[in-house]
């Protein structure tokens, strides 16, 4: 007998359908993630040891006799080494210092100091690059370097059938030309014995190729003062326009001659001046200026005016005074009573225009054997000023109000910003950042404010809660802040939560914001 053959099978998935299990799915679907998140991830994380560090000029528009501020924009770029700068050609080897007072990752570089060509620190743009000694140098950044006052021409108007208002209206560029260029005004007016500064909004506008800056606003319920009064001839209102730089030009006039129905005008060019300019800038100057320069130029500002203009340092602060949404008497009846707080104690403002001319108030500014006075009075903790100290006890509470997240002190009757900005800036920055946050109505107030270093110095903790000397109800991001206090017109108080104490920068320098009311 021959042998069997065996029954020729069929495979399965020729008469059978094929059964699936869903465990079976996993594998491809995994692979299909994971190529997704790969390829959408940034390449220095993939190849962080590879990817070139990278820095970002923190002021590219200042004046030569000030610092440049250099950051690090990545992982590569962290390394606590000097930096070498390549400006306008020339090379400086390990020039840039650390800076972590500033930022953990920041490099300061000036070119004060050295025995250097004038074109180097001549107004005007100018080339800089850096890197680590021995590595490639950076993609170029542009500098714009700037010490002339900004073009100002301006006018101050009489509304019909108003007389207690007055439309105050202008425009302003800058002779450097600069695209990252930013315009602060301010007007500060002299209301019941205090000085009070309402910051003015500005609109950018390019034409041409030409950038220039305009204003328009309205004061309304101006005071009267009469003529008998010894006030009535000193210094009453004044503007101020201040370019990125920190260059600025100021007007002003007395209350007697600020409440004449006459129309004014104030400008700082004359004839000879705008021939200086370059041609291009002047002939756009006399374009768009036209009508503004009509008048002549005012009379240079007494020393007087100038020390009025100094005293809005501790003067309140009014965000973005919208001629459309104000009514009569509005300075009258809310300036004088919204006082910015400040670390000092300043003198009551006068009430009554019969009484005499009120006592010249302290300096404004706090020194830095008057910050430690202050931190060892309030029992307040710093590293360095005050370490043996541990603080206050806070009675934080987290709200939520429209969206924003709060935290209210019980301890101290202030309600802060539970995080913060997002980003560092400057000072004048920073100012616009608490206008804008007003307007918005944050958290359903409209009342916030920088604090003054004596409110943000009792956040401080004695021990760290994590990365910061600051209780973990708050954002950790913002790791150090502005406050409300100067050392001078130029150098502003800020807190770093980060060392746990605090110290004094250049107002053009970065920093983040952390609103009160």
């Amino acid at each position: 007998m021959g042998k069997k053959s065996k029954p020729q099978s069929t495979p399965p998935s020729l008469t059978q359908p094929r059964h699936w299990h869903w465990w079976q799915l996993l594998v491809p679907a995994g692979i299909a993630l994971l190529v997704a998140v790969i390829n959408k991830m940034p390449a220095w994380k993939d190849q962080p040891a590879s990817a070139p560090p990278a820095f970002a000029l923190a002021n590219p528009i200042t004046r030569p006799d000030s610092g440049l501020v250099i950051i690090a924009q990545n992982k590569a770029a962290q390394r606590e080494e000097l930096l070498d700068i390549e400006f306008d050609g020339f090379l400086f080897a390990s020039a840039a210092q650390r800076q972590p007072d500033i930022f953990p990752h920041a490099w300061r570089f000036s070119l004060q100091g050295r025995n250097l060509p004038d074109s180097l620190l001549a107004d005007g743009h100018h080339l800089m690059r850096t890197g680590f000694a021995g590595e490639t140098l950076s993609e170029y950044f542009k500098v714009g370097f700037n010490t002339q006052p900004p073009i100002v021409a301006g006018g101050v108007t009489h509304p019909e059938g108003k007389p207690n208002d007055r439309r105050v209206y202008g425009k302003v560029a800058s002779k450097l030309q600069a695209p990252a260029e930013t315009m602060f005004v301010a007007i500060t007016i002299r209301s019941e014995g205090r000085s009070v500064e309402i910051e003015v909004p500005v609109k950018r506008i390019e034409f041409s190729g030409f950038i220039y800056f305009e204003f328009d606003t309205t004061l309304r319920g101006l005071s009267k003062i009469s003529p008998q009064d010894p006030r009535y001839k000193k210094p009453f209102f004044a503007i101020r326009v201040t370019d990125q730089a920190g260059n600025s030009y100021s007007y002003g006039k007395s209350d007697a001659k600020f409440v004449a129905p006459a129309d004014k005008r104030f400008t700082n060019l004359n004839d000879a001046e705008l021939q200086r300019l370059p041609v291009e800038l002047r002939k756009n100057i006399t374009v768009i200026f036209r009508a503004l320069l009509e008048a002549p130029p005012p009379t240079a500002p007494k020393v007087s005016l100038l020390a009025f203009l100094d005293s809005i340092h501790s003067a309140p602060k009014v965000a973005l005074l919208d001629s459309s949404q104000l009514a009569p008497k509005v300075l009258l009846s809310v300036l004088p009573n919204s006082s910015q707080p400040s670390s000092k104690v300043l003198p009551p403002a006068l009430s009554d225009s019969s009484q005499p001319v009120p006592p010249k108030q302290p300096d404004p500014y706090l020194s830095a054997d008057e910050v430690k006075k202050m931190l060892k009075d309030h029992g307040l903790f710093d590293q360095y000023l005050n370490p043996s100290s541990v603080g206050i006890t806070h009675q934080y509470k987290l709200l939520t109000r429209n969206g924003a997240k709060l935290v209210m002190d019980e301890a101290t009757e202030r309600m802060w910003q539970q995080g913060g900005s997002d980003v560092w800036m400057t000072y004048e920055t920073a100012l616009a950042y608490v206008a804008q946050k007003n307007k918005e109505n944050f958290g359903g107030f409209s009342d916030w404010r920088l604090p003054t270093l004596l409110e943000a110095m009792l956040l401080m903790e004695s021990k760290k809660q994590g990365e910061l000397y600051l209780d973990a109800v708050f954002g950790h991001w913002q790791r150090w802040i502005w406050t409300s206090d100067k050392q001078n017109a130029s150098w502003c108080w800020v807190v770093y939560f980060s060392s746990g104490d605090c110290s004094r920068i250049e107002a053009t320098v970065n920093a983040y914001v952390r609103l009160v009311r």
